[in-house]
């Protein structure tokens, strides 16, 4: 399907501009880059693999993490990793990038492997002198650097077993992952007198009347059933080789590990899912309001996301990104010239094509480009999704002014950001829409909060459970699988909803489960960036707090740095009241639906 015909052609460019990294695939730079990778690790590995002195000396070890940090700052985030990345994104039906691929993950694991020893090291510091190391001033830019660094050391590994995994992570993981999504991008679904690929059936879905969508829900699940057997293997196997990495680690829950990646506490997280979980009414009366609306007896999971009524407007490219350049100047003029530098810069690729990714991302590295991925078909949601992915540009480029040590943020707190921006282009939209109207963009914000907060709360809950029955079992059929997905979709979606066998499917289409409870944080975004909203609604001002804990990368926890500008995630009631906001909505789109 072309999706940018009868539209306004903007003016910038719309494609990738990947020669900011480099000329093209052949580029002898690359091979040159990868060499001073291996070199710089390399010199590094030699001068302190087996010196001890910087482990019990401050002022050795001031200067060996000032080198360390350094030589982070040389590598210029991978460069030639982010690159084919970022060719097999646009386009993954080319077998030699995905080879070209496989073979620089392989050379940089090998060369990242030379390090291994040093955050071991770090780990192994005596007690009493970590406490001391963390109270010198001498230290103090990397006070944070070694305080998450002596946390993490319990579920070190000996070196060559880190080694290990770091190699095997690769054809463990990785390739089962890409394997899977390569299959996926290569097919489509007819659709009428349309050629689809799942990307554009999946957006297009929500926007066809009831008979119409659910036959394409039916299609693209059957289509997406050729790969089951495959997506079934890849799966068992991705989460067994994870439950042998847990076992080795040490870790009692199968999402401690990304919990404390991300930087939260796992109570705390904890207190989130079940919170959540125990509001799951909340979705429920929502989808009873949704079954009326539509006017129907009952839904199916082709509805989930369905239009109640559909807003009569198209946003071409050019409108959408004048609507989202006013809104961010308006918030403050450092954040539309980061979108107006970036879209002129190509850093944005806009339209679907086939073998493109499906979905939206945005990608940031190390004195690398920071580019977003975007497929735009014009509807409400698309200006909504570039509004998303800009506020997690915004929140990289920002972080760009911490050290490279600090300069990557938590996930938890990137999903903060991009629900941040997209909730003020949300109401810059709204602004001139009709009653009738505006009852159907309330509905559509419900929608979005309960996607974001309950539904992801409840692929949370299947995957935890996921893991602990493949860890019990053994292995877990496709039918199995979906049957779980089925169960947990149900306990958010409530009784408005029948589920069929074929809609478990979906597990096979969900590239978050691959990448281990994740969701989450969509989740914890959701919730903090409401309490963002209405602090800048109250006082704009505060958008200046706003604009410091999106220039803080990672210097401290997601927890400390909320707490600095009046969050307390610790707090039950915190989450609680953003629920209780959510409640409130619904309360408003029953009282219009009676007045209509």
């Amino acid at each position: 399907m072309t999706t940018n015909q009868n539209q306004t052609q903007p003016s910038f460019p719309t494609d990738w501009n990947l020669k900011l990294l480099y000329q093209d695939s052949q580029d002898p730079q690359i091979a040159q880059d990868l060499k001073d990778h291996r070199e710089k690790r390399r010199a590094f590995a030699e001068k302190y693999k087996d010196r001890t002195d910087y482990l019990s000396d401050p002022n050795q070890l001031l200067i060996a993490l000032t080198e360390y940090e350094q030589l982070l700052d040389d590598l210029n985030g991978s460069r030639p990793l982010m690159y084919f990345h970022y060719l097999i994104a646009l386009d993954s039906s080319k077998t030699e990038n995905h080879a070209q691929l496989n073979k620089i993950t392989n050379q940089l694991v090998k060369a990242h492997n030379q390090l291994t020893f040093f955050p071991i090291k770090l780990g192994k510091i005596d007690k009493a002198l970590q406490e001391k190391f963390l109270h010198t001033d001498t230290l103090k830019k990397y006070h944070y650097l070694l305080q998450r660094r002596f946390l993490l050391a319990k579920y070190d590994l000996q070196e060559e077993q880190e080694k290990l995994l770091n190699l095997t992570y690769q054809t463990s993981h990785q390739m089962w992952v890409k394997g899977v999504e390569k299959s996926l991008n290569q097919l489509t679904v007819k659709f009428e007198d349309q050629t689809l690929t799942l990307a554009e059936a999946s957006q297009l879905i929500s926007e066809l009347p009831v008979k119409q969508r659910r036959q394409l829900h039916r299609q693209l699940l059957s289509t997406v059933a050729t790969v089951k057997d495959f997506a079934e293997a890849e799966l068992n196997a991705i989460v067994s080789y994870k439950k042998t990495e847990d076992e080795l680690r040490g870790y009692q829950f199968p999402y401690e590990e990304t919990v404390h990646l991300a930087e939260n506490n796992p109570e705390t997280i904890k207190l989130l899912a079940d919170t959540i979980t125990e509001n799951f009414d909340i979705a429920h009366r929502f989808y009873q309001l949704k079954t009326r609306l539509l006017n129907e007896k009952f839904l199916t999971y082709a509805d989930r996301s369905a239009q109640i009524n559909s807003i009569k407007r198209n946003y071409d490219f050019t409108q959408a990104y004048q609507i989202v350049f006013k809104t961010f100047h308006k918030l403050d003029p450092k954040f539309s010239s980061i979108l107006e530098e970036m879209v002129s810069q190509g850093q944005l690729d806009v339209y679907p094509k086939k073998g493109k990714v499906g979905g939206a991302f945005c990608s940031n590295s190390t004195h690398n480009p920071t580019y977003v991925l975007l497929n735009h078909t014009n509807d409400f949601n698309s200006v909504a999704t570039l509004a998303h992915e800009m506020g997690h540009a915004i929140h990289s480029e920002l972080s760009k002014t911490q050290p490279v040590i600090y300069e990557d943020y938590s996930t938890s707190t990137a999903e903060t950001a991009s629900t941040f921006f997209e909730q003020f282009v949300f109401e810059e939209l709204i602004k001139d829409f009709s009653a009738a109207d505006k009852i159907v963009v309330l509905h559509n914000r419900i929608q979005d909060d309960v996607n974001t907060i309950f539904r992801q709360i409840a692929l949370f809950n299947f995957e935890l459970e996921l893991h602990t029955l493949i860890k019990t079992e053994g292995y877990l059929e496709t039918q199995q699988i979906g049957a779980l997905l089925n169960k947990h979709m149900q306990s958010y979606l409530g009784p408005s909803f029948k589920l069929t066998d074929q809609d478990g499917l979906f597990f096979i289409l969900w590239p978050h489960i691959r990448l281990f409870f994740y969701t989450y944080t969509y989740a914890f975004g959701q919730l903090i960036s409401k309490a963002l909203v209405a602090k800048v609604k109250e006082k704009p001002d505060t958008i200046k707090q706003v604009k410091t804990f999106l220039s803080a990368g990672g210097k401290d926890t997601p927890s400390n740095l909320l707490q600095k500008i009046g969050i307390d995630i610790t707090n039950p009631a915190f989450f609680k009241l953003g629920l209780e906001s959510i409640r409130k909505d619904i309360d408003q789109l029953e009282t219009l639906m009676k007045a209509r």
